[in-house]
C-alpha cells in the first residue's frame, strides 16, 4: 500500500468510527494535516455563527482534533501499537476491553470500568489513552466525549496494529 493509500484509508476507517459526518472529508483533510502550513490552519480555523441559526454555534470539526492528538501523543502511541503488534494474544482481549468500554453509555461507570483494569496487562493501554482523551479535551471535547472517542480510535487501531503504526508515521512524519 503506498504512501497516500495508508493515510486516506486510514482516515476512513477512524471517521467512520468516531466521526461518521465527517467521513467524506476525512482523507482530504488527513492529507491537508500532513501537508502541514496554510492547509493544516485550515482544518482548525472555527467559523462563526451561520446566518438563519438560533444562538452563536462554533462550527468545529472533530476529524482534526484527532489528527493533532495523534501526533502530539505519537512516540507513545507507536510504542503502544507495537506493543500490541508483539503480544498478538493481548490484542483480542484489549479490543474486547475497548468495545464494552464504547458500549457503557454512562461515564462514571466507564470511567471506573477502565480505571480497575489491572496495571500489568493493560498499563499500556491506560496510560496511551488516558493520553490521547487528554489532548481530546485540550481540543475542546467534553470528557465523556474525549473518553468515548479516545476509545473508538483505539479500538479501530488495536485491529490492525501494524496499518495503525504506519498511519501514526505518516501523522506525526516519523521514518
Amino acid at each position: 500500500m503506498g504512501e497516500t493509500d495508508v493515510l486516506s484509508a486510514w482516515s476512513l476507517r477512524i471517521a467512520e468510527e468516531t466521526a461518521p459526518d465527517e467521513v467524506d472529508l476525512a482523507p482530504a483533510m488527513a492529507h491537508a494535516f500532513v501537508a502541514g502550513g496554510k492547509d493544516k490552519e485550515e482544518l482548525f480555523r472555527r467559523s462563526g455563527s451561520v446566518q438563519g441559526a438560533f444562538g452563536p454555534e462554533i462550527a468545529i470539526a472533530l476529524f482534526p482534533a484527532i489528527l493533532a492528538a495523534i501526533e502530539t501523543i505519537g512516540p507513545h502511541l507507536l510504542h503502544f501499537l507495537s506493543k500490541v503488534a508483539d503480544r498478538s494474544q493481548d490484542m483480542y482481549y484489549l479490543s474486547g476491553v475497548l468495545t464494552s468500554l464504547v458500549r457503557i453509555g454512562d461515564h462514571f461507570k466507564r470511567k471506573k470500568e477502565a480505571e480497575s483494569l489491572p496495571d500489568d496487562r493493560y498499563e499500556p493501554l491506560k496510560k496511551v489513552s488516558s493520553e490521547l482523551a487528554e489532548e481530546l479535551r485540550k481540543a475542546g471535547l467534553d470528557q465523556d466525549q474525549a473518553d468515548l472517542i479516545t476509545y473508538r480510535v483505539l479500538k479501530v487501531m488495536i485491529e490492525d496494529p501494524s496499518g495503525a503504526s504506519q498511519f501514526t508515521k505518516e501523522v506525526t512524519q516519523t521514518p
